[in-house]
């Protein structure tokens, strides 16, 4: 069942790219988003380093089935803390077909940088202690040259909301693209109704692995 325009959600049955209302909607957060990030990272954190690598593997396969993704050459992508949606292979994959990948770097309390990555093992930690290209060696570009962004978050909604830890890094950046704004998220963090802010930007499609 289409649920509209996009955003909306992309669910698969039996290999089959659809578009339709999810099945994972069991809670929502209208007012607090405090209350909102403690269920939601709680909820992540409770899963096991195996279970999030082989659903982060069966999100990856989606994300490469996208014929937006398919057909881009420069692509935004994330470099996960330890219960994030995992993208080590899917930058191997992207890589292999000779796509241009970017990893977000922060660059002052209020900019996030995109920054060309050909290598994983040299990203360093950077704020918060997550992985970014080194500034000084990395080709930086705009990110209104992004056609695919690969978002992480601690849950999204059925209208494509998204919810983050409340520094604004990301809907800063999103506000100047046009890319394609994909949300990548495990099935737990789904929810039918986030609180939101109006400066939040909604994702155009969020992958899980239910």
């Amino acid at each position: 069942m289409k649920i509209g325009n996009p955003p909306f959600w992309v669910e698969f049955e039996s290999g089959v790219l659809t578009a339709g209302v999810g099945k994972k909607f069991f809670m929502s957060f209208t007012s607090n988003k405090i209350q909102a990030r403690e269920f939601f990272k709680k909820s992540r954190d409770s899963l096991t380093p195996e279970q999030i690598q082989q659903k982060s593997q069966t999100i990856g396969k989606r994300c490469l089935q996208l014929p937006q993704v398919q057909q881009a050459k420069h692509i935004a992508l994330y470099a996960a803390t330890s219960s994030e949606v995992q993208t080590e292979q899917l930058f191997n994959a992207l890589m292999k077909q000779g796509k241009n990948i970017y990893y977000p770097k922060v660059l002052s309390k209020t900019e996030l940088g995109l920054f060309l990555v050909k290598d994983l093992k040299k990203l360093v930690p950077g704020s918060y202690g997550i992985l970014e290209p080194p500034v000084d060696t990395a080709l930086q570009i705009s990110p209104t040259l992004i056609e695919v962004f690969f978002v992480p978050g601690l849950a999204f909604d059925h209208q494509g909301h998204r919810l983050g830890f409340g520094k604004g890094y990301y809907d800063r950046v999103l506000s100047q693209t046009k890319a394609l704004k994909v949300g990548l998220t495990f099935s737990a963090q789904l929810t039918s109704k986030l609180p939101i802010a109006t400066h939040d930007i909604k994702m155009d499609l969020v992958l899980s692995e239910g």
